[in-house]
């Protein structure tokens, strides 16, 4: 049987998106939200600067705010009321619905700015920041955003990139299965984390002291994606592959359906099949407060298989923490069981 060309299906629009990305969030098993405040609360905020001082903040692909409004609350505000919040949405729907939260709940120092990454690092007006957001951004995103903006965005004395991304993409053996190029979703957090490594001897190689990790896990439920007729089902294959499938013939659909049952590394619980898709959170620092942090040596990898349990049959939660001598090793983490990195 020839592949059927899912890629030549129109891309998701931006409204068909947030549908699809809203049954994404409520097919998950868990959303990590309260252990990723967590974490960041332990070891981010130990790296800002004093409350005393302003806190200069960069999102990067805010979408909706939704996140921008839980980390301000949770983390930014209660550390200092002296913030400097830019928010940077390409989207004109979510900007619009940013613009919205934003009016019914305003918050000082928020500025919402509907233009992309590379038009706002490339004008002439902008600020340098002490922490810079990458939240499920760096999908859409060139893979070297992170150093270059590292190095142009940050000050002198130094910040802190914070990169969420998914530890492994399931998505990559379905796409190549398909015979699709890899998407936006095909990518994942060691990926965009390859070229600090490659930077070598360069400024912000010399200038790194604090490299952290943690992969956390996340489940989603896919047992609708086999159900004829579902919705939540044709949402999250289309999700899935980027692509509009409710256009899509019986044909394309089974097919999508059959080889998602041979590639998205399915497990069943509670009697339903779940789909395996890990996120992972990044800190990278240049900080002058990263030399007074706390970094546990005994966590540092000595080898490459050290860092594999992300892939193991039992899905243990993993943490790795490094910093800048090290860091180099903990970058090729290896994801097995075909998680796709």
């Amino acid at each position: 049987m020839d592949v059927i060309k899912v890629e030549e299906l129109a891309n998701l629009s931006d409204s068909y998106y947030k549908s699809a990305f809203a049954t994404f969030k409520n097919s998950l098993k868990n959303d990590n939200k309260v252990e990723t405040v967590s974490t960041l609360r332990s070891k981010l905020v130990p790296l800002l600067p004093p409350p005393s001082e302003p806190l200069r903040i960069l999102s990067v692909g805010a979408g909706t705010g939704d996140f921008d409004y839980l980390l301000l609350q949770e983390i930014f505000l209660p550390h200092t009321k002296l913030i400097q919040y830019d928010a940077l949405e390409p989207s004109a729907e979510l900007h619009a619905m940013f613009e919205k939260r934003l009016a019914e709940f305003p918050v000082q120092g928020v500025r919402l700015f509907k233009t992309t990454y590379g038009d706002f690092a490339s004008s002439g007006d902008r600020s340098s920041y002490d922490v810079i957001l990458f939240i499920h951004s760096m999908y859409y995103l060139p893979v070297d955003t992170i150093p270059s903006a590292m190095e142009s965005l940050l000050p002198s004395s130094g910040g802190t990139v914070v990169v969420m991304l998914d530890s492994a993409s399931g998505h990559i053996p379905l796409h190549k299965a398909l015979g699709m190029e890899e998407g936006p979703h095909t990518r994942c957090l060691n990926h965009v984390l390859e070229p600090i490594k490659e930077a070598g001897n360069s400024k912000l190689d010399s200038n790194l002291k604090y490299f952290e990790v943690f992969h956390m896990p996340q489940w989603l439920d896919v047992e609708e994606c086999f159900t004829d007729g579902s919705q939540v089902g044709l949402d999250l294959l289309s999700f899935a592959v980027n692509r509009d499938l409710r256009v899509a013939s019986r044909a394309v659909l089974e097919e999508i359906r059959s080889q998602a049952k041979l590639h998205l590394g399915l497990e069943e619980i509670g009697g339903r099949r779940h789909w395996w898709t890990p996120e992972g959170l990044a800190l990278i620092s240049n900080s002058s407060a990263a030399a007074t942090t706390h970094v546990d040596r005994s966590a540092f990898p000595n080898s490459f298989s050290n860092i594999t349990e992300l892939g193991t049959s039992d899905r243990k939660r993993t943490s790795v923490t490094t910093c800048s001598r090290s860091m180099y090793e903990v970058m090729d983490v290896v994801i097995t069981k075909d998680d796709g990195c």
